[in-house]
């Protein structure tokens, strides 16, 4: 059977993220171990560069909504009696 490049990427994706062994994750899908590790050699950097650009992107979120909540408790006048 073929797999599209998504699906054996979300296999890779699920390796990294719970550590499940070759082993468990071919009893569970029937997919067999040396598939599996294809996949992971395969497409492992891959999806660890993709995770690496989704946290940089989530830490650049973060310190906008910080500097956006710094503006407006400390910045903008809220909050002051004059």
């Amino acid at each position: 059977m073929r797999y599209k490049e998504n699906f054996k990427k979300g296999m890779v994706r699920l390796i990294i993220s719970t550590g499940i062994s070759y082993k468990k994750l071919s009893e569970l899908t029937t997919i067999s171990q040396p598939t599996l590790k294809k996949w992971d050699d395969e497409y492992r950097q891959e999806c660890l560069d993709e995770k690496k650009r989704e946290v940089e992107k989530l830490k650049k979120q973060e310190e906008e909504n910080m500097r956006c909540t710094a503006w407006h408790q400390y910045g903008s006048g809220a909050g002051r009696f004059e």
